[in-house]
C-alpha cells in the first residue's frame, strides 16, 4: 500500500516524472540536496563539493573505460550497473525527491567512483610533481579539509540547528518526558484536535512518539499509567476530571 501510494504510475504523467526524478536524484549530489532536516543539511548537496567533483570525473573516468575498452572494465561495468540499479526504487518514487534516506544504497558505489576520481589525479600530480613531499602535503592538507568540513558540517552547522529538533519530534519527547513524570493517580489527558479517526484502533502518526516514550501502546498500558488519548470531537463531549492534566496537540 505504501509502494502504490507513492509510485511513479500512480501519478497521471509517469514517464515525465521518472524523467525528473532522475535529474533530482543525480542532482543531489551536487546542486541540491535533500531538503528533509532529518537526512540532511537542508537542500545543502550530498558532496562536499571536492568530492563531488571527484565523484564527477570517477564517473566519466568510468564510463570512458567502458566506451573504449569494453572486455577490461568489469570493475567499471560493476560499479556503473551497481549504482544506476539501487537508483530504480529512488527514481520510480514521487514522495519527497531528492531523499537522501531512500538513496542510502548509493553511498558505496558513488564513493568508489570518488575514490576512482580521486586515485587518477593522484597519480597525475605523481607523476608531474617534482617533489614528493610537496604531493605528501597537499593529499594531508585535502583529508585535513575533509575531516574538518565533516566535522563542523554534522556537529555544528546540522546537529545545533533548531530546525533538526523539530525534525526529530522535540516537543513530543519533552511532552512525553512531562506525563512520566506526572503522579499515576492523577488523569492525563492527551488531546488530538485535528484527529477524526479512532485512536484505540489507527494510533495516527502524530502521536507515535509519545506512545512510545511513555509506553502506552495498548490499553492496559494506559490504564495502568492513567493516559486517556482523545480526539478533539471526544474531548468536547467526555466528562473530564477537575483534577486532571490536560494538554492539547
Amino acid at each position: 500500500g505504501r509502494t502504490a501510494g507513492i509510485s511513479i504510475f500512480s501519478s497521471e504523467q509517469p514517464f515525465r516524472d521518472f524523467g525528473f526524478n532522475i535529474i533530482k536524484t543525480l542532482g543531489m549530489f551536487n546542486v541540491a540536496g535533500d531538503f528533509n532536516w532529518r537526512h540532511n543539511f537542508a537542500g545543502r548537496p550530498e558532496l562536499f563539493w571536492p568530492v563531488g567533483l571527484l565523484f564527477l570525473y570517477g564517473f566519466y573516468l568510468s564510463v570512458k573505460k567502458i566506451k573504449f575498452e569494453k572486455f577490461s572494465a568489469i570493475p567499471e561495468i560493476t560499479i556503473l550497473s551497481w549504482f544506476f540499479i539501487v537508483m530504480l526504487p529512488v527514481v520510480v518514487s514521487n514522495e519527497g525527491l531528492p531523499h537522501a534516506l531512500r538513496s542510502i544504497l548509493m553511498i558505496p558505489p558513488v564513493f568508489i567512483l570518488s575514490a576512482v576520481g580521486g586515485m587518477k589525479i593522484y597519480e597525475m600530480l605523481k607523476t608531474k610533481l617534482i617533489s614528493r613531499r610537496l604531493l605528501a602535503v597537499g593529499c594531508w592538507l585535502f583529508f585535513s579539509l575533509l575531516l574538518f568540513e565533516s566535522y563542523s558540517t554534522y556537529f555544528e552547522a546540522w546537529g545545533k540547528h533548531p530546525e533538526v529538533k523539530k525534525s526529530f519530534a522535540y516537543n513530543d519527547y519533552l511532552i512525553a518526558q512531562q506525563l512520566n513524570s506526572l503522579p499515576r493517580e492523577l488523569p492525563k489527558y492527551v488531546v488530538l484536535k485535528d484527529f477524526n479517526g479512532v485512536i484505540e484502533r489507527d494510533n495516527p502518526i502524530s502521536l507515535q512518539s509519545i506512545l512510545f516514550l511513555t509506553d502506552t501502546f495498548t490499553d492496559a498500558k494506559r490504564k495502568a499509567k492513567n493516559i486517556i488519548y482523545l480526539t478533539g470531537g471526544q474531548a468536547k463531549s467526555a466528562e473530564l476530571s477537575e483534577n486532571s492534566f490536560i494538554i492539547s496537540l
